[in-house]
């Protein structure tokens, strides 16, 4: 194997990964590198897709893979869902021993070996290389991102990098001010449509907004952790709290009421010295010191978990434009956003979840749940059923993956694009086993 500027070539080239997806078979190709952290499987979710990183450093994906952010052709995958190529078996990524992975709405990027390599879809500049195309990217591609990358996390178009120097850089879309920049500031990358608004939360008409390669976040030089939503991103920090930016739809970021929707500016969360935070589509949560949960935001649907208790009106839905306390729960450790759900991991290792269940988002199928609106949830925190004790905990879009304290790699809600791996239900409502994971 040879490693040229900005792609992966090999000897057997082309003509052998065309003869091993004919075969249903995938390509691997192995940079070296330090592995996965943590336990030995550690779970990735993306609004549409889902990941498993091993100890051995495989990363076998699954869901969505329409714009190749699979690694693997779209026409090679099982199933079609929604009208796109999808894969319900998970599926080996084409680069291994990533340090950090980042799913984004059609996109796949990993850290190696202090690089950034991405995947799929270039619409918005995921891909970080200076230009967006409409065109399926299936082989990861260097993009050109500077410094020493340590972590990574995506919205639905948008991605941050953690420099081992404490900096931060983003690309992508940026209209919210998700890239920690001024949107004014960014490419245009041409007109929502309609089909586009609320995958974007844009409005039909508006400009696009995008960096094409990465833009530094000014002021942040002690970056420890990054968290991000579909349209914002908090960075935790050595000293002092995080510093958020991005979309604040009725207070989503935590940092209070703000003059417009779009928070450029990286402002500190209202949960002083948090230890973790989650931020969902309009909503967000954050653990303290002590482990208690904060949650701020829209409240429509139950995801602040506070039952009735939200003390603002936001365009006419209960909200919480500062931080509420979640009483109804232990100490956690964890917590994590889908869309419109929150879940939370309890130091007993116990998952607990609240907001939007269409699609099974809570976890728990006893059907006593709550009526928002004719939308069934959870307006405070319940149990996931099957009661496994968890050691690992990711969500996005409107399901949730974990891993078992025995590590058995577990998804549920939404299985429309088969992201939490079974072949034929598009509604997962408790924890699943997630099959087919090699070590």
């Amino acid at each position: 194997m040879t490693r040229t500027r900005g792609t992966l070539t090999s000897a057997c080239g082309a003509l052998l990964a065309l003869a091993l997806a004919s075969l249903g078979c995938t390509m691997a190709v192995d940079l070296g590198g330090d592995g996965g952290e943590g336990a030995s499987l550690v779970p990735f979710a993306g609004p549409r897709s889902s990941c498993i990183l091993s100890d051995s450093g495989r990363l076998q994906c699954f869901g969505a893979g329409g714009a190749g952010q699979l690694s693997l052709e779209p026409a090679s995958l099982h199933a079609v869902c929604n009208g796109e190529p999808c894969e319900f078996f998970p599926s080996t990524f084409a680069l291994r021993n990533a340090s950090s992975v980042a799913l984004g709405d059609a996109f796949t990027c990993v850290v190696l070996e202090g690089a950034v390599w991405c995947a799929g879809s270039n619409a918005f500049g995921a891909l970080a290389r200076g230009t967006r195309d409409p065109d399926p990217h299936v082989q990861p591609l260097e993009s050109d991102v500077s410094g020493v990358i340590v972590e990574l996390a995506a919205g639905r178009e948008h991605v941050c990098a953690r420099r081992d120097d404490g900096t931060v850089a983003c690309w992508g879309l940026g209209n919210h001010g998700a890239l920690g920049v001024d949107p004014a500031t960014l490419s245009d990358c041409g007109l929502v449509d309609a089909a586009q608004e609320a995958r974007l939360g844009l409005t039909a008409g508006e400009t696009r907004r995008c960096a094409l390669d990465a833009v530094e976040v000014p002021g942040i030089t002690d970056a420890r952790g990054l968290r991000t939503g579909p349209f914002g991103t908090c960075v935790l920090r050595a000293g002092g709290a995080p510093l958020c930016f991005g979309r604040n739809v009725g207070g989503s970021l935590g940092v209070g009421m703000s003059a417009s929707e779009a928070v450029s500016t990286p402002t500190a969360l209202l949960v002083a010295n948090a230890t973790d935070v989650a931020l969902g589509a309009r909503h967000g949560c954050a653990l303290d010191t002590l482990g208690r949960t904060h949650c701020f935001g829209l409240h429509d649907v139950g995801q602040l978990g506070v039952g009735n208790a939200a003390p603002d009106t936001c365009a006419g839905q209960p909200c919480a434009w500062t931080p509420l306390r979640v009483t109804d729960l232990a100490s956690a450790s964890r917590v994590v956003a889908g869309d419109e759900h929150t879940c939370v991991l309890l130091d007993d290792s116990q998952l607990r979840c609240f907001g939007n269940d269409t699609v099974g988002q809570v976890g728990n199928s006893s059907g006593a749940l709550d009526d928002c609106g004719a939308t069934p949830c959870a307006r405070t925190p319940r149990d996931v059923v099957e009661g496994d004790a968890v050691a690992q905990v990711v969500a996005s879009g409107n399901h949730t993956v974990l891993v078992t304290t025995d590590g058995t790699p577990m998804a549920f809600g939404s299985n429309v694009f088969r992201e939490c791996s079974n072949a034929t239900a598009d509604v997962i409502p408790w924890p699943g086993t997630v099959y087919g994971i090699s070590p």
